[in-house]
């Protein structure tokens, strides 16, 4: 018995039950944490869930707000169009001096206005100009937001952006803004949903106004004086067409051409089409005009003021448009075979000769030196009336004849002795005639043995008077030269094989001397724009501005351009003002003016074009918009040209995201 009341190991069972017992708690209380665990991640979760179904809506806000900021720039664009349009209007109309009110073209009769006035000046009815804009404005917003189908532009902007968030586009529709009755809004019914182990989906109707178009535009009409160059598509010294390494070049310039030394076509196969007025002045005595250089080189023209016109390629080509007017300093020469000239107009060489003792650099004469002219290879035509005031000399020497068109060969008249005819009462014939030796040549007749020099006019009787002696060997081209309408000359003129006489009077010899009319129209026309002054105009106000393709460069560099880029752009519109050269190669389409004071180069390549398109309205705009008129152009003598300015101001700001709004909003 006493064995069994011992107390030994009763600590065990003590410790034993303790231990039972807290397990027991521990795994209730782990439980309950792992509930609570279980609890807080299922609401994680869901919040998790639900704030990624809102994704889409902040994704659908944010390309909403973009696409409103694209919409604003394309109504702004549009409208400044339709103001551009109108600019291009007024300046028309106020191109000229009106003596009567201009007729105002129907589409833009509510938006000018005609004063009453001499001279009757166009303005802009800017109330109306106004409420036009702002209409364009709207309609190309909503057309905007049409084009780019919004439903499916919004859809395809989400689903690459976050793993389980699906946007539905529902609709989209245009309602009347109640707000303002004269917009309308477009509503957007979105959904968007996030799937995961929870599914969540949130909605609302996305809302998207139009902006008051308020962006305000200054509207001034100028005249100004018109600085010849800005008249011009191209100007440079020298213009320089091809080179022996291109073949097939073809430029076209629609505008006014001025080269203040020349235009040097030398390309072969080149062909060159300048559809208004080509001025190569040549301006001095060691340069010439225009130079048809290149075998197979073409040149067709209007209006032409040159010091010479000089074709030495074979085969090159000289021609006109209709009605054309050609003023030339010097000669036209024509130095090779299968060579062409055709005038479809008249031709005034109007420098004077009569000298004979030393050459004289400015004596206009039209020199056919084509071999093959009296086969029919080379020809030469005009359909309007041929002007020259002066005559070749015989080359290599300081002797005037009496040609004023002249085929080599024919100094042959002027050796011959003669047995009859006069000239201003002085005989003729070998008896009275004094020669002078001009060596290898035989000698040739100088002077009158009765007293006094052979005056050009008085060798034109003596050639006449061989024609009718000894007229079979002269060289007369085949009748390959005509003239359509009348011939006046100094020397003796030539018409298919008739040979004209010399115009030569006193009343003749007044208008060539000192009543000019064709030397004063050139002068005018020929005027060096691009002296000193302009020169540092354009090294004090240098700009590079770019807008798209549009370019107004103004600096002292050389510009080069590659297929239409520039400096990394592509440049199709603008004005460039240079004081080194243009050089262009590839093909390039342009719009506006090229200037510069160096040369022009061109290098096109065969299958490619050079096109330059000079619109005096969009010339003006630029001038006018960046007040070029006071700074680079400030001072002209070419007339004056009313400049109507519209801009639209950058200055004005919109807060889109008072046109973007969430409606309706609720959780499915």
């Amino acid at each position: 018995m006493e064995k069994l009341r011992s107390k030994k190991g009763s600590t065990l069972v003590m410790l034993i039950i303790s231990v039972g017992i807290i397990s027991l708690l521990g795994t209730s209380i782990l439980g309950v944490t792992m509930m609570n665990y279980k609890i807080k991640k299922a609401n994680t979760d869901l919040k998790h869930t639900f704030y990624m179904s809102e994704t889409g809506l902040d994704k659908a806000y944010d390309r909403a707000y973009k696409l409103v900021l694209e919409a604003v720039n394309e109504g702004s664009a549009a409208s400044q169009d339709f103001i551009n349009e109108l600019t291009d209007e007024i300046s028309t109309l106020n191109s000229a001096e009106n003596e009567a009110p201009p007729t105002v073209k129907d589409a833009y009769r509510d938006y000018i206005i005609i004063g009453t006035d001499k001279p009757f000046i166009a303005e802009p009815n800017e109330a109306e100009i106004k409420i036009r804009a702002s209409e364009i404005f709207n309609t190309t917003y909503e057309n905007y937001m049409d084009a780019f189908k919004i439903n499916q532009t919004l859809d395809s902007s989400f689903s690459p952006y976050d793993s389980g968030v699906e946007v539905e586009v529902e609709y989209s529709k245009w309602d009347n803004d109640t707000g303002r009755p004269a917009k309308r809004i477009l509503t957007i019914g979105i959904r968007s949903s996030y799937i995961s182990e929870y599914t969540k989906r949130v909605s609302a109707s996305l809302i998207i106004g139009i902006p008051d178009y308020e962006e305000p535009f200054t509207v001034e009409t100028k005249i100004v004086p018109v600085h010849k160059l800005w008249t011009y598509g191209i100007a440079a010294d020298n213009i320089i067409i091809g080179n022996n390494s291109y073949n097939g070049d073809k430029v076209t310039v629609s505008g006014d051409v001025y080269a203040g030394v020349n235009l040097e076509i030398n390309g072969r196969n080149t062909e060159a089409y300048f559809d208004k007025t080509l001025i190569a002045a040549g301006s001095t005595i060691d340069n010439y005009g225009i130079l048809l250089k290149g075998a197979g080189s073409s040149l067709r023209v209007k209006d032409v003021f040159a010091k010479n016109i000089i074709m030495s390629g074979t085969g090159a080509s000289f021609t006109t448009y209709p009605n054309s007017r050609i003023y030339v300093k010097d000669d036209l020469e024509m130095n090779n075979t299968a060579q062409t000239t055709d005038i479809d107009g008249s031709y005034y060489g109007f420098s004077p000769g009569g000298e004979q003792h030393e050459v004289n650099t400015l004596n206009s004469a039209l020199i056919i030196n084509s071999p093959d002219i009296a086969s029919g290879g080379s020809r030469f035509n005009i359909s309007g009336d041929l002007v020259l005031y002066g005559t070749s000399y015989i080359k290599g020497t300081p002797y005037a004849t009496g040609e004023s068109v002249s085929i080599p060969g024919n100094y042959i008249a002027y050796t011959r002795p003669l047995s009859g005819g006069s000239s201003e009462g002085k005989s003729l014939t070998w008896d009275n005639i004094i020669t002078q030796y001009y060596d290898p040549l035989p000698p040739l007749a100088y002077s009158f043995r009765s007293g006094g020099d052979m005056w050009v006019w008085n060798k034109a009787d003596y050639f006449i008077q061989y024609s009718r002696e000894h007229g079979t060997g002269l060289n007369l081209g085949g009748g390959n030269i005509t003239v359509g309408g009348n011939i006046e000359t100094l020397g003796t003129g030539l018409n298919g094989t008739e040979i004209k006489t010399s115009s030569f009077n006193l009343e003749f010899l007044e208008k060539i001397n000192n009543k000019n009319t064709y030397r004063t129209i050139y002068e005018e026309r020929a005027k060096n724009y691009y002296d000193a002054d302009f020169k540092a105009k354009v090294s004090s106000n240098h700009m590079k501005q770019r807008q798209g393709s549009e370019l107004i460069y103004i600096d002292d560099d050389d510009v080069v351009i590659d297929d239409g880029i520039y400096d990394g752009h592509f440049t199709d519109r603008g004005i460039i003002v240079t004081n080194g050269d243009i050089v262009i190669n590839g093909e390039f389409n342009f719009k506006g003016s090229l200037i510069a004071g160096g040369d022009i180069i061109i290098n096109s390549e065969r299958g490619k074009a050079v096109n330059i398109i000079h619109d005096g309205n969009y010339a003006a705009k630029l001038i006018a918009e960046n007040n070029l008129y006071n700074t680079l152009f400030s001072e002209g003598d070419a007339g004056s040209f009313a400049i109507t300015v519209y801009k639209n101001s950058s200055s004005a700001k919109i807060d889109f995201k008072d046109y973007i709004d969430f409606r309706d909003w609720k959780i499915e």
